[in-house]
């Protein structure tokens, strides 16, 4: 049992191991392809730099899906203060309040490991994380984690989230420009510093989540309850 349940863990984290790989190297491809354009003479370069710009929108992306991912694992299995600000699925709101038995009806027949594991995915279907508060309340907060070896990464992925911001929101343009449609520079070793970052962030993480969930598994042969198992990508 301790052998199969350890098999069944692992196997949930390598999956978002996988995943979070396969979203970093679309970010490194556009990189790439700025630099192959790079230097074309009719080509404009605002549009070669939004390549660059549309790589910051994948570092930050891959960021919020993996800490969506790792709470998808996690927070099921968590304690009554941890799942304590997660609303009821199906509820209209988006803060955890008092219900009724009648809104549990449209769940009728589900065990509540399974009402659990759909409130805590609907939640994080609309959690956004656009700060390092955001992720800090989350890994140490609400999953308990220790993220003392990830601090050293936060200055620069603050700084990625901020221009992220920029981008998606206000189109990288200049608010003290003279002309309204002036943009914004963007360097391109900035740019790989953000998603190197972003890697290094993702690796530290993912190793703690991987010595985090071989400690949790029961010394016996107890039953345990199994892991909770990806599903498609949860909102954006």
């Amino acid at each position: 049992m301790k052998d199969a349940i350890k098999a069944a863990l692992l196997e949930s984290v390598q999956l978002y191991v996988d995943r979070s790989q396969s979203n970093l190297v679309r970010a490194e491809n556009l990189l790439r392809l700025h630099d192959a354009l790079a230097g074309h003479p009719s080509l404009d370069p605002i549009l070669l730099d939004d390549l660059l710009r549309a790589a910051v929108v994948f570092c930050h992306a891959t960021l919020e899906d993996l800490l969506r991912s790792i709470a998808i694992i996690r927070l099921p299995r968590g304690t009554g203060e941890a799942l304590r600000s997660v609303p009821l699925a199906g509820s209209s709101g988006s803060r955890a309040e008092k219900f009724t038995l009648d809104e549990l009806l449209p769940h009728r027949g589900k065990s509540v490991d399974d009402l659990i594991v759909d409130s805590v995915r609907e939640q994080l279907s609309r959690r956004t994380f656009n700060n390092i508060y955001d992720i800090q309340q989350l890994l140490k907060t609400q999953l308990g984690l220790d993220t003392a070896t990830l601090e050293p990464h936060f200055s620069r992925l603050a700084a990625m989230i901020k221009r992220r911001h920029q981008i998606v929101h206000e189109a990288d343009l200049s608010h003290v420009a003279v002309e309204p449609s002036t943009v914004i520079t963007i360097d391109r070793g900035t740019v790989q510093a953000w998603l190197s970052a972003t890697e290094a962030f993702t690796a530290e993480l993912l190793g703690l989540l991987m010595k985090v969930t071989l400690k949790s598994i029961p010394a016996s042969d107890e039953p345990s309850n199994p892991p909770v198992q990806p599903t498609g990508s949860a909102g954006g």
